[in-house]
């Protein structure tokens, strides 16, 4: 059964880089359980650690969102717009593993943004820059 092996194997980590990189940019770690960490910028290279965990529900769809997402086209993709560090914006960055299979994405390499995984990606660091802060 997929599910049962995804759902005892994946791990999400996010960085974002771009402007935040003078004082330090948040990141944070998902794991299949539901647990998650976020490191928060506080003041110049150091960091605030928040450990808490997203819902039953946000497991569930997330574990379906991981399951349904094909790794291998979306690691072809071409990300043709202009990459807002260019601008002292920010950007991310993914590192997935799956079961045994690592995976790194970049939201200024590959085509991501209409990527269902990826927007709630995004969509759980805003929450979580929201609820636990940030530089």
């Amino acid at each position: 059964n997929v599910e049962e092996n995804i759902q005892n194997g994946y791990e999400l980590l996010v960085t974002v880089y771009g402007g935040c990189e003078r004082i330090g940019c948040p990141s944070f770690r998902l794991l299949d359980d539901g647990s998650y960490q976020y490191l928060a910028p506080t003041q110049v290279r150091e960091y605030a650690r928040y450990e808490d965990a997203i819902s039953e529900k946000q497991r569930d769809s997330m574990i379906g969102l991981v399951e349904s997402t094909d790794f291998e086209t979306v690691g072809e993709s071409v990300w043709e717009g202009a990459c807002p560090i260019q601008y002292d914006g920010i950007a991310y960055r993914f590192d997935i593993r799956v079961e045994g299979d690592r995976y790194s994405f970049d939201s200024c390499v590959e085509d991501i943004e209409n990527e269902p995984l990826f927007v709630e990606l995004v969509k759980y660091f805003g929450i979580m820059e929201a609820i636990h802060g940030s530089s």
